[in-house]
């Protein structure tokens, strides 16, 4: 519909006095700014008015990088935002990243810190001293990567005493060593490893020779394997002197 007003002979020509003639007028007006009001527009579920070329509105329906509901809720659509409309709250800061603040699903820019820092090229590097036998991948039989062998050391006593450690993980024993200190011992004064109460190798004897060097001859492999949370005990006899320090070494294993 749109409204026409009528020329002077077409407005005579129309019943009723001067009053009416101009209320029916005016009442067409009002009908026609109705009908052009966003109530008065008839659209389908979804669609918004655009102006077209012609400048003309136009209904249509969102598209592309976005949808609306026809609640009005705006939707950016999966894998719409990309590198170029992300804007760091921290310019000056290089090597920023951004990482789910939790579970409403925020998200912050953060520094990379901790165990490793990233430049502004993407590069990667560890920090010196961080890496441990927790970084050390389980090595099954027949392996053909190889394993990456795990150390402890233990410091012993000059006395008769159970030295233990906790192994945090499941470990199988491949060696076994000791380093007597700077006083000399005798064969009396002896080292031993345990897995728990359970013997794993013999009895190590230190010598007469200051700062010697021992290592086991037996492995018992049947309680070579230390559980994640067992004990590595380093179980020292004292004869003269049996001060030193243990070395165990192994793989850790599923």
């Amino acid at each position: 519909m749109t409204y026409t007003a009528p020329n002077a002979r077409a407005f005579a020509r129309k019943q009723g006095s001067l009053a009416e003639k101009i209320t029916s007028e005016l009442s067409s007006i009002d009908a026609e700014m109705e009908a052009l009001s966003a109530a008065g527009v008839s659209l389908n579920s979804g669609e918004i008015l655009v102006g077209n070329a012609a400048n003309a509105a136009t209904a249509v329906t969102p598209s592309g990088d976005v949808t609306v509901s026809n609640t009005g809720v705006l939707t950016i659509g999966a894998k719409k935002v990309g590198k170029a409309m992300l804007v760091s709250e921290s310019e000056a800061v290089a090597g920023n990243i951004f990482v789910s603040a939790g579970a409403d699903s925020a998200i912050d820019e953060v520094a990379v810190s901790g165990d490793a820092t990233l430049a502004a090229t993407g590069a990667l590097t560890i920090a010196d001293s961080v890496l441990d036998g927790s970084n050390v991948a389980n090595t099954s039989p027949d392996n053909v990567i190889g394993a990456i062998p795990v150390l402890y050391r233990i410091a012993v006593e000059d006395a008769s005493a159970n030295n233990d450690i906790t192994s945090t993980h499941k470990f199988l024993v491949t060696d076994f060593w000791f380093v007597g200190g700077a006083t000399p011992g005798v064969a009396e004064d002896t080292v031993q490893l345990l897995n728990g109460t359970n013997a794993i190798s013999e009895a190590v004897a230190k010598t007469t020779d200051a700062n010697c060097l021992v290592r086991a001859t037996q492995l018992d492999q049947s309680t070579g394997v230390v559980a994640a949370g067992g004990t590595i005990r380093i179980t020292s006899v004292k004869n003269t002197n049996v001060a030193g320090t243990a070395y165990v070494m192994g793989i850790r294993v599923a």
